[in-house]
């Protein structure tokens, strides 16, 4: 096993490599025949629409088609296994069928259509009725959805390999389909130019280029057309060509039964003893009789990869490799080296093809049967899928899971196993399948008290702050940070959240809570406000405003209760909208406070403290359809004394289900069970040389985190080993996972395999138990010291190591990882070279490598806009939508080199003076090599930096583009004008998101374009809700997301109200804009209420620039910092920067300051950072504003006076 996965993981990056490489295309464009290449690209990659196969570079779909079209070529000599699905009698005859992907759909004379997959051909998964007998069938796939049409008469539909469009004819006229929600309307037409004697009788397309084949008068006539397609959609129809009329030979046209398109080129005619083919660059049908060599009469045609298929009389099919047209031509003399395959002794009346799991399979039909010939390896999955499903069946599962695992853990394992099926008792689940699940869920929960463990790693970002809570359902995993930040995670992907979520304050306690389908994620704040995220939408559920003590825990997340004072409140989800429902008074005393609750199914209790003890409440639901109808109150049970050191430090109490209970001490802990009417103390420092800081159990294995950092395992048979504790502990397996305190456990099940998730303040520890010993073992070594740690991340694309000394990996440190490497992939294997393990180290560099570096050496809040600025030509929505990994090291460098400006010599350079122009600068802006400088009297310049006289402007506009204000004066409303009918108070000046042009006038948000004549008009528009007397400040953009900030006055003060918006963006522009948060009105100290200047640097790191004083707020805090740095620095703060974790600071008297920032607390922490940082005088006039520049790869800053522009390059 330990082989396997490392192979597992080196074989996908070999994988990774090879899909990359360029020559795929032109080796596949030389291997398989023009006329199939497209046919056979489409049939692998059904789901993509190959218009054509010259529009096609991905190396991947090419490599694909070429290994298709290799594995086709094994049908001509590997042994088959026939399957067959028989027609009930009911249905009568099979009319016709067709294939897609997996999926069968077969018609029958009596109108039934019986729809398959490969995964079951036993019964169909769909029975639908067309009401007549049907002639033709067809798949279409459309907006993400398979559908199958069925015709009833005699016209015709499309075929094809592309299903992607839906064509018909009706007496010449073709009309593509579209498809509107549940809507089927007629698109774009087009009128051949058929003559009354001629009648359409097949019609095929491949992506845009179609051909439709007519009879007329003992003949046929082609017509050529293609379609014009944007996105996926046939937007025209355009007639190309009708070619000649074609004679059929006398033999054919007299006992004519079908025609056969298999493509666009090579057309075959089937008459009743003989065959005729002809092709697109001809004009002749040539006839073939091959009854003499078959023994039997040819019925049905197909073609694909090159592989010519004939079905017979007989019953049988043969099947011929043609290099070209001519082998066709040559038919009666190739026909010899055909293949023959016994199928059916009724004639194959119909014969089509499939691909499945990448494996080719040949559909030959005869009237009763469809009959699908695969290769032999698929005989032990069905095999295997047989064998399953009679041990899912067997009714023994339950007895012996009843008997093998403690009752008290039992719908425990069984819930987290089947986490989506509501276990209300496990009395009343009688499905084997669940028994068994549970049963085998339990054996392999064993298997962690010997195997050897990997651990993965959460790492939190430092701006999100320590580590409150932690919760996990199915492969979720959600963590509540103390800022209130909550991250949601999945299994697939622990290196960066799919979601991030904003509670607004600390959180106590955070739980799933699986409502209606979805999954939700439901926080407790330190305020007592409960909230409500949905993750699949990814977006909170609005409610009234809730508010608890306690949230249920539990596996069984079914439903959500919460306490209140100690009345049990059941919420409910309709829609969009959380409501109250039943509510239980458990009826608490004063002196009584509930400590937690916890429900299996139907069963529930609830622990008080009381004075030095606790009270245990017994109460239960009525379910009725997965619905809790009613609270019923059971039981308050005597009040149970705390052992004295238990009572006086208790931390926690935990209520691992709904019998055993632990109480955990600064130094001890204790449990108690509902059947017990004592608190037992056990001191279990002695043995483990460290305190129990957390305590989970799961499947009869009690869990221990310490303090230390490590983990311990115990087996229990039942209460009476955890009344044994202190002699049994020495019983335990022991888990090296940290050297920082373990504070929470809990538990996951990833892929039905155990997974331990321990926590600490600053990290969450995922330890899968999987058998890697022998690295496990190296993996320890290197976890010696916690600052110089490798964190191994196990994940779907490879096995990165990423070095928390944020420095690349050192050339020692890849030599051990290729030592690994070699010892466990090539064991046996001698033909590894040092050339080779360089273009490994490559590739490894090239995938994932850079991404994990950035995230864990760069500040989150930071990354996009350095992205954005270091590649100011790509539109770079959001960091976590980007995967390719040049892009990531790009940005990784761009920090590292912005890192050095505190440091290096500057090289200072006057670039523009506009002292004698007797007007002002009043702003800057930069974009990639070029500036724009703005002045009060209107006028505009334009420059190119990599110009040879960097000071000429370009080109000079006079009074034509903006109205600007003089940043000097404080804010106040004035117009900027865009174009004639466009104007705005403010618009998105600040980020590096330069792709929009987004303004603001009296609240309302405007996304400006430019049309095809260049004239700038309104797009999407967002009206803010603004108060009275409150205005928007300033705006900022960051890839996607926006936020404004407004100032208002309320109650004689002033403050700042911030809104968060998203910008759904297509085709890169802007559709529209959606709220995702308004945040509440924060009220500005005094000193800043004279505030000159609103710094947005990113779109969740505000300052504010005030006479005497500086003040800052982020996204995350509702308060408003002041800082008094003219006092330490000398002179007044003019102007503010931030980029790439670099804080740059303009001063009065022309300094300018540089300082690193590791977060957000290091602006809080300024008055005390800002002596350590590096300064430079440029000027001897006030330093108004700063721009960040970067071409070529060099930071650069932009220093604007009034009337000065100065440039600041650093030499490296």
């Amino acid at each position: 096993m330990e082989l396997r996965l490392v192979c597992c993981h080196f074989n996908e990056l070999i994988e990774s490599i090879l899909n990359k490489h360029p020559a795929w295309k032109p080796m596949t464009d030389n291997k398989i025949l023009y006329e199939c290449l497209e046919h056979t690209m489409q049939r692998a990659y059904p789901y993509v629409l190959i218009s054509h196969w010259m529009d096609i570079d991905d190396p991947v779909i090419w490599r694909g088609t070429y290994l298709s079209f290799m594995k086709w070529q094994k049908v001509l000599v590997n042994e088959p296994t026939i399957d067959a699905i028989v027609s009930t009698s009911n249905f009568g005859d099979v009319s016709c069928v067709c294939t897609f992907d997996k999926y069968i759909a077969i018609a029958y004379e009596n109108g039934a259509i019986a729809n398959y997959t490969v995964d079951d051909i036993n019964q169909p998964f769909y029975l639908a009725y067309h009401g007549t007998g049907i002639t033709q069938i067809e798949f279409w796939y459309s907006n993400g959805d398979v559908l199958v049409v069925s015709l009833g008469d005699n016209n015709d539909l499309n075929s094809g390999e592309c299903r992607h469009f839906c064509i018909g004819d009706m007496e010449g006229t073709l009309t593509s389909y579209e498809r509107v929600g549940n809507f089927i309307s007629p698109g774009s037409t087009k009128n051949l130019p058929l003559r009354e004697t001629q009648q359409l009788i097949a019609h095929c397309y491949v992506g845009k280029n179609m051909k439709a084949m007519a009879y007329e008068e003992s003949g046929t006539v082609l017509f050529v057309y293609w379609a014009d397609i944007e996105g996926e959609k046939l937007t025209r129809f355009r007639f190309i060509q009708e070619k000649d009329w074609c004679r059929l030979p006398e033999n054919i046209n007299a006992s004519f039964q079908r025609l056969i398109m298999p493509n666009i080129t090579f057309f075959f005619a089937i008459g009743a003893s003989s065959i005729g083919s002809t092709n697109y660059y001809e004009n002749e049908w040539h006839e073939y009789n091959l009854a003499p060599h078959f023994g039997s009469n040819v019925r049905s045609i197909a073609l694909h990869a090159q592989i010519l298929i004939f079905g017979l009389d007989d019953g049988s099919i043969h099947l011929l490799y043609i290099r070209n047209y001519a082998d066709v031509m040559d038919l009666e003399a190739k026909i010899q080296n055909s293949r023959k395959i016994e199928v059916d002794t009724e004639p194959i009346v119909d014969l089509t093809i499939l691909e499945v799991d990448k494996k080719p399979c040949i559909v030959a039909v005869t009237e009763q049967k469809v009959h699908l010939l695969m290769e032999l390896r698929l005989v032990c999955r069905h095999f295997n899928e047989l064998i399953e499903s009679i041990l899912n069946k067997h009714p023994a599962w339950k007895p012996m899971t009843h008997n093998k695992i403690l009752y008290d853990c039992l719908e425990l394992t069984m819930q987290r196993a089947y986490p989506y099926d509501l276990i209300t008792h496990w009395m009343d689940i009688d499905d084997p399948v669940i028994w068994r699940g549970t049963y085998l869920s339990f054996m392999k929960w064993q298997k962690v008290l010997v195997n050897d463990p990997t651990k993965d790693t959460i790492v939190s970002t430092s701006n999100f702050g320590d580590v409150s809570c932690v919760c996990t359902f199915d492969k979720y995993i959600a963590i509540a940070y103390e800022n209130g930040v909550i991250a949601n995670y999945t299994v697939d992907d622990i290196s960066q959240p799919f979601y991030l979520a904003h509670h607004g304050a600390g959180i106590t306690q955070i739980e799933f809570w699986y409502s209606n389908g979805d999954v939700l994620v439901v926080p407790l704040g330190d305020n007592n406000e409960l909230k409500f995220w949905d993750l699949k939408n990814k977006v909170e559920i609005a409610t009234n405003g809730f508010f608890a003590h306690n949230i249920s825990s539990g596996e069984c997340r079914h439903f959500c209760i919460c306490d209140l004072g100690g009345i049990l409140t059941s919420y409910e989800r309709v829609g969009n909208l959380i409501s109250p429902g039943l509510t239980k008074n458990l009826q608490i005393r004063e002196n009584q406070e509930l400590m937690a609750h916890c429900l299996v199914g139907k069963n529930m209790k609830a622990v008080a403290y009381e004075v030095g003890g606790t009270v245990l409440f017994v109460y239960k639901g009525d379910i009725e359809g997965g619905k809790l109808t009613n609270f019923r109150f059971i039981q308050k049970k005597d009040w149970i004394r705390l052992p004295d050191n238990l009572d006086s430090s208790l931390q926690r109490l935990t209520m691992t289900n709904i019998t055993f209970f632990f109480g955990i001490g600064l130094y001890r802990i204790g449990s108690t069970n509902y059947y017990d009417d004592d608190w037992h103390e056990y001191d279990l420092a002695p043995y483990f040389g460290s305190n129990v800081r957390s305590i989970a159990l799961h499947a009869q294995i009690l869990m221990f985190g310490l303090e230390d950092g490590s983990v311990h395992l115990l087996y229990i048979q039942d209460y009476d080993h955890v009344m044994e504790l202190e002699e049994r502990i020495q019983n335990s397996r022991k888990i090296e996972v940290d050297t920082e305190p373990i504070i929470e456990l809990t538990i996951l099940e990833v892929d039905k395999k155990p997974c331990i998730v321990a926590v600490t303040e600053q990290r969450h520890l995922p330890a899968a138990s999987l058998a890697l010993k022998s690295f496990d073992k190296y993996q320890r070594s290197l976890h010696s010291n916690k600052t110089e740690s490798i964190s191994t991340f196990f994940t779907d694309n490879l096995l990165t190591f990423i070095d928390f000394q944020r420095r690349r990996l050192s050339k020692s440190l890849w030599k051990k990882i290729f030592e690994k490497l070699d010892f466990r992939t090539f064991v046996g294997l001698r033909m590894v070279n040092r050339e080779f393990c360089k273009g490994v180290k490559k590739h490894l560099y090239e995938l994932e490598v850079w991404r994990l570096m950035c995230y864990e050496q760069t500040l989150f809040d930071c990354r996009t806009m350095t992205m954005a600025r270091r590649f100011p030509y790509e539109l770079i929505t959001h960091q976590s939508e980007v995967n390719d990994q040049d892009l990531w090291r790009g940005t990784y460098s761009s920090f590292k080199k912005w890192a050095k400006v505190i440091e290096s010599p500057q090289n200072t350079q006057l670039m523009l003076s506009v002292s004698h122009l007797r007007t002002n600068i009043t702003c800057v802006a930069t974009f990639d090599k070029y500036l724009l400088i703005s002045f009060e009297n209107g006028d505009m310049n334009y420059y190119d930096y990599s110009a040879i006289n960097k000071n000429v402007p370009v080109f000079t506009k006079s009074k034509t583009f903006c109205k600007a204000d003089n940043r000097r004066e404080r804010h106040k409303k004035s117009s900027i004008l865009l174009g004639s009918q466009a104007k705005a108070k403010t618009f998105c000046r600040t980020g590096e998101g330069r792709h929009f042009c987004i303004g603001e006038y009296d609240g309302v948000l405007t996304s400006y374009e430019l049309n095809s004549q260049d004239e700038i008009v309104p797009g999407a528009v967002y009206e803010l809700n603004l108060r009275q007397n409150e205005f928007v400040a300033n705006l900022c953009i960051d890839g996607k997301y926006i936020t404004a900030m407004s100032m208002m006055a309320k109650a004689k003060r002033i403050g700042t109200i911030l809104y968060f918006l998203a910008a759904i963006i297509e085709d890169n522009r802007v559709l529209y804009f959606e709220q995702e948060q308004e945040k509440d009105w924060i009220m500005l100290p005094e000193d800043l209420y004279e505030m000159r200047r609103l710094v947005m640097p990113t779109i969740t790191f505000f300052l504010g620039l005030a006479e005497s004083k500086i003040g800052s707020t982020n996204f995350y805090e509702n308060e408003w910092h002041e800082y008094d740095i003219e006092s330490i620095l000398g002179s007044q703060i003019t102007a503010v920067a931030l980029h790439a974790q670099i804080l740059i600071i303009g001063l009065h008297n022309g300094d300018i300051h540089f300082l690193h920032i590791e977060n957000y607390m290091d602006i809080v922490n300024i008055e005390k950072r800002i002596t350590s940082s590096a300064a430079t005088n440029i000027s001897s006039k006030p330093i108004i504003d700063l721009i960040i520049m970067e071409y070529q790869q060099n930071p650069s800053i932009v220093a604007v006076t009034k009337d000065e522009v100065i440039l600041i390059n650093f030499k490296f």
